[in-house]
């Protein structure tokens, strides 16, 4: 879900490929890559690693991307994707038991009605003071983009509705700052505001979160990224 941050192997023979080819076949070419990795896996399982420094970080919808601060959670079957699992539920991690949620360009795919149940499934496994780091396009940016590019529909259409090249990268839902904010507001979490890489290098990820797309009047964010915390819980007695 993620855009990969290197060139692995098996992509640098597909982009050798016609862009026509890849295009036309590349729902086909996804079907018999997730058999391949699944099967690896049948063989090899991965095993879950030690939260460095007694943290536990994940990264939800991680795609090809491997960061190794985090445990991955995807639906494809990567070789370093620790739980092949969709991110809507999260039974492989106890209540109060994750320091940080990273998630970009992943909640989209999820239909829009179900997305206010999934936050709170984020929000339930994260520890008190514990935090979640979503990116999502933004409607408006994408908006905008259009608006200053009406030469290019056909660009405008993918970033709210994904590409549609397989089952799993279809958009089902649209999201703005505010509208955003609402929903994490919602669902518990308190403290929102924007992120940047910057803040902490060592979990920085090159994904969707930082794409600008080009335009006449200047580069234009493609992602929103919002920070929310968990509250801690109030002491007692």
């Amino acid at each position: 879900m993620s855009e990969p941050s290197s060139s692995t192997p098996l992509r640098r023979l597909v982009e050798v490929l016609p862009l026509s080819f890849r295009d036309r076949y590349r729902g086909t070419f996804h079907g018999l890559r997730e058999r391949f990795y699944r099967l690896r896996r049948a063989v090899a399982p991965p095993s879950v690693p030690t939260p460095p420094e007694g943290k536990f970080y994940v990264n939800l919808g991680c795609g090809e991307i491997d960061n190794p601060h985090f445990i991955n959670v995807d639906t494809s079957a990567w070789k370093h994707v620790h739980y092949v699992h969709s991110v809507t539920t999260l039974p492989m991690f106890a209540d109060n038991s994750v320091d940080l949620i990273y998630c970009s360009h992943c909640l989209e795919h999820v239909p829009h009605h179900e997305t206010a149940g999934v936050l709170k499934e984020w929000h339930r496994v994260l520890k008190p003071g514990g935090g979640l780091k979503l990116a999502v396009p933004d409607i408006d940016g994408v908006i905008r983009f259009y608006q200053e590019n009406p030469d290019k529909f056909e660009e405008a259409q993918w970033y709210f509705m994904g590409a549609q090249t397989y089952p799993a990268n279809f958009h089902y839902a649209i999201f703005n700052r505010a509208w955003l904010t609402r929903l994490l507001q919602e669902a518990g979490f308190i403290g929102i505001r924007p992120w940047t890489h910057d803040e902490a290098p060592e979990l920085a990820i090159d994904d969707c979160s930082r794409t600008l797309l080009q335009s006449p009047k200047g580069p234009i964010a493609l992602s929103l990224n919002l920070f929310g915390v968990k509250a801690a819980a109030p002491a007692a007695g």
